[in-house]
């Protein structure tokens, strides 16, 4: 009988020491369907001399008219922001449901950068998970800037080198959002929208804003442009004003863009 008794305490120990082992796949989170979505908007850009430029989905360069030909032209043709579609879904992570917003653009890089040639292409999925009552409520005065600001959970982000990704990416950002989430966080993340309503037009742009602490002080910092401060007419801080509007900025059908958030 002791024996028999033995015999079992052995394969429990055992058994704990093999499962211990194993391999467990981790559940990712689960993305539903496209809520809402936004395909086209005309990017404006007021150049040297105050002449407007534009182009669609992109907000064009802040170049003299010397150089218009370069507008389109490699690292010049990603423009100061661009993007193929705009979409919102919801995800649910650990059993806890967020939405998801979407960002497909096009970015690119020189193969070789500091002689700045062989230039290709990439496409790109940027993703802002963010809590579902932070939800922009698309109920805008006319001709009053308003910013927007989501808090956000995770940034997952992904790149692919040829534009029949198909959706795949969907998976791709869910795997992403779990390697976000186990990392810690050193600094709080917002995406800012600035927006403003003009009659049946709508004028937008999104920036990324960080924060982080260091001892006694806070630090403010902007991203999301495919620019530098040398490279606008204004500052990336600016961006989040009223002055952007002035100077550069999408326009869009303002039900198109309320269609987007309304739920």
């Amino acid at each position: 009988m002791k024996r028999a008794l033995w015999m079992i305490v052995v394969l429990f120990v055992l058994c704990g020491k093999v499962n211990a082992f194993e391999r467990h796949e981790a559940v990712l989170p689960f993305i539903g369907e496209q809520l809402g979505k936004l395909e086209n908007a005309t990017g404006w850009m007021k150049g040297p001399g105050d002449r407007w430029i534009s182009r669609e989905n992109r907000i064009p360069k802040y170049l003299s008219v010397d150089y218009d030909i370069l507008q389109d032209y490699e690292r010049h043709s990603l423009g100061v922001y661009n993007f193929d579609l705009i979409e919102l879904r919801e995800v649910s992570i650990r059993d806890k449901g967020y939405y998801l917003l979407l960002i497909h653009k096009k970015g690119g890089s020189y193969r070789y950068p500091t002689i700045r040639e062989d230039w290709y292409y990439n496409y790109q999925v940027r993703g802002y998970v963010f809590e579902k009552t932070d939800l922009p409520q698309m109920d805008l005065a006319d001709r009053e800037p308003t910013t927007l600001t989501l808090k956000l959970v995770a940034t997952p982000s992904v790149v692919y080198y040829n534009d029949r990704y198909g959706t795949a990416y969907l998976n791709d950002i869910a795997l992403k959002i779990n390697e976000e989430l186990e990392k810690e966080r050193h600094h709080d993340l917002s995406l800012i929208i600035n927006v403003m309503k003009l009659d049946d037009a709508l004028r937008f742009i999104m920036v990324e804003k960080s924060v982080s602490t260091h001892g006694k002080y806070e630090f403010e910092t902007y991203s999301g442009l495919y620019a530098t401060n040398q490279d606008l007419p204004i500052s990336i801080e600016e961006v989040v004003t009223a002055e952007v509007f002035r100077n550069f900025y999408f326009e869009t059908d303002y039900q198109a863009f309320a269609d987007l958030w309304n739920r």
